[in-house]
């Protein structure tokens, strides 16, 4: 099955495939998914898909009633349309058949072929007739229906016909409900740009159209293509699947190749079923292989790969990149004018310049932010605010374009109390309150829910009062924050290792560091996922980062370069979407601001002006 893992076997180029095997090491696909196969029906007796078959939940099969009250009786793996019955059973023709073996026939089960799914739900929705006749009505029926029965994708190998309103309404329909549909360009070998193909060429952003690759990466002679119309390229020629009878056979054609991206939609949303179509969409068409047979021949001008769609999701920071107010994986800057008690979020861009700034309302001067990370895990980061005079403490949940949604009260802590910390201390992904009473040496962790309220107090050990919290972040790598200590009268250090439950599992001593450097951050600077640590030296501005191990010992020491003493450290965050540290400074002066945008081995790439700042007005929260 070259189109899933190619050496060579058919004569052609060792990897012009989709990474199949690759993909599999992170999933195998899942029967929560739904994908309906809108063609000849399925042979849903076939050995390699009977598994993996989708059925009615609300439906008892052959009592020649409607239990679900659908409008169709009976209809236990779908429906026929082509012949107004409930049996969508592919007998002949056989394409259907193939379609959805492509998609999804058993895996690991010693027999036959694999689809890209091991495991999937096919709902089998017959409009073509056992010679392979259809009409638009038909096809209309067939959407409507999977759209009415929840799937979460379709796969549409079929096509021809000029344009219907009522067609694009039905395709428009499943956009709305959330359901991608993948359609095939068309086998004339002919410019969809400017002979328009449906369905696959209606202005709608839930299709995706697929032309047909061969085993050397070379576009189908017969595929229809389309620099505008159609979108990305999968293996398509003398693909190997399921055929009636229990039967298997070879098809070419872009009906072969859609089902590939159907079955790596699939799978996509296997991994994460929480994501739209159209993030489905974005992931399929921004992780294809590029290769020049598609180069203006298709949108992308790439060719499907699997492995890189799934990899796109797994590289993904587990939690959001904190300080980002709008859930672009960015982070923002809050500024607050502590005299009037005024507040902005600077939205930025991905290369550290402003892109916008945002007013989120206002808060009396008596209120200081205390911390800022997503507190209802939506991705987006909200504020934690604190009365240190009266002990009480608010949290704005926020909106993803910078506005305040709405106002929560965790509850109230007693004034002796400061706020040392805001990070994930149980890996739920929603953040928690790291508190320390520094006359007592006294600690707590309020674990919190996902909608801003406090869910419970946890007691991790006292730390002496000379020990003050430099910073909190996970420094071993397991999606739990931990504690950095410093005693800042002798220079010593320590990292609390946390367990998921709030409470400390061990104490690390990561080295002594001399008492005219302060810690002015902490944060990944060589994407290991690991926390590393950025020390300042204020009096001669020198600059140092430890790049830490995944046990909370140190690993290397590296120089990012100095910084004049005017400057401050306003912030440490990934400001260029490239999983890497950036450092905010600012210079309280004259209000200039300066981002060091990082390389991956804790040295300085470049610097970027993202703009002044009056020197009434304070980086607050990082």
């Amino acid at each position: 099955m070259w189109a899933l893992h190619n050496t060579g076997q058919t004569g052609g180029t060792a990897d012009a495939d989709i990474d199949a095997p690759e993909a599999w090491d992170i999933q195998t696909g899942s029967n929560n998914v739904v994908v309906g196969v809108i063609d000849t029906g399925i042979d849903y007796t076939h050995p390699d898909l009977v598994n993996n078959m989708w059925t009615n939940p609300g439906e008892t099969p052959g009592n020649g009633i409607d239990d679900d009250g659908n409008g169709y009786v009976d209809d236990v793996y779908g429906y026929d349309f082509a012949y107004g019955d409930s049996d969508p059973f592919d007998p002949i023709d056989g394409h259907g058949t193939h379609v959805a073996g492509t998609i999804g026939a058993d895996g690991n089960n010693g027999q036959g072929v694999v689809g890209v799914n091991w495991d999937v739900d096919l709902m089998a929705i017959k409009f073509l007739d056992d010679n392979g006749n259809g009409n638009t009505f038909g096809a209309i029926q067939a959407i409507e229906y999977a759209t009415m029965m929840g799937a979460d994708l379709t796969n549409n190998s079929w096509g021809g016909g000029g344009f219907s309103q009522g067609l694009y309404d039905a395709i428009a329909a499943a956009g709305a409900a959330d359901s991608l549909f993948i359609a095939s360009a068309g086998n004339s070998g002919t410019d969809n740009d400017a002979t328009p193909h449906y369905p696959d060429g209606y202005d709608l952003d839930n299709i995706i159209s697929v032309a047909n690759t061969d085993q050397n990466d070379n576009l189908s002679s017969s595929s229809q293509y389309g620099a505008r119309s159609v979108d990305l390229g999968a293996p398509g020629t003398q693909i190997a699947s399921t055929y009636p009878g229990g039967g298997y056979a070879y098809l070419s054609g872009t009906s072969m190749a859609a089902p590939h991206v159907s079955g790596v939609a699939a799978l996509v949303l296997a991994e994460n079923p929480d994501l739209s179509y159209q993030e489905v969409k974005d992931i399929i068409l921004e992780s294809t292989d590029p290769i020049s047979a598609l180069d203006g021949k298709t949108v992308t001008g790439g060719r499907l790969n699997a492995f890189e769609a799934l990899s796109s999701l797994n590289t993904a920071p587990t939690n959001p990149v904190r300080f980002d107010f709008n859930g672009d994986g960015v982070a923002d800057i809050l500024w607050r004018n502590g005299t009037n008690g005024a507040n902005s979020i600077w939205l930025m861009n991905n290369d550290g310049t402003r892109s916008s700034s945002v007013n989120p309302g206002g808060a009396n001067t008596a209120w200081d932010v205390a911390g800022v990370d997503d507190f209802n895990a939506d991705g987006v980061a909200d504020i934690l605010w604190r009365n240190g005079t009266l002990g009480n403490n608010r949290i704005w949940l926020m909106n993803s374009d910078g506005t305040r949604s709405s106002i929560v009260n965790p509850g109230r802590v007693d004034t002796a109390w400061d706020v040392a910390g805001v990070d994930d201390f149980n890996a739920d992904g929603v953040t928690d309150i790291l508190w320390r009473n520094g006359t007592l040496g006294n600690n707590r962790i309020w674990l919190m829910n996902s909608d801003g309220t406090r869910s419970s107090i946890v007691n991790p050990g006292g730390a002496g009062t000379d020990w003050d919290v430099a910073g909190v972040d996970d420094f071993n790598a397991d999606g739990v924050a931990d504690i950095l200590w410093r005693n800042g009268a002798l220079g010593n250090n320590r990292i609390w290792l946390m367990n998921s439950d709030g409470t400390r599992s061990s104490i690390v001593n990561p080295g002594r560091v001399d008492t005219t450097l302060d810690v002015a951050g902490v944060e990944d600077f060589n994407a290991d996922g690991v926390g590393d640590i950025f020390w300042r030296n204020g009096t001669d501005g020198v600059n140092s980062i430890w790049l830490m191990n995944d046990d909370g010992t140190r690993s290397s020491i590296v120089n990012p370069g100095g910084a004049g003493t005017a400057w401050d450290v306003a912030g440490v965050a990934d400001f260029n979407t490239d999983g890497v540290g950036d450092i905010l400074w600012r210079n309280g002066s004259n209000g200039s601001n300066s981002i060091w945008l990082m390389n991956d081995d804790g040295t300085r790439s470049s610097i970027v002006n993202p703009g002044g700042a009056n020197t009434a007005w304070d980086v607050v929260g990082m």
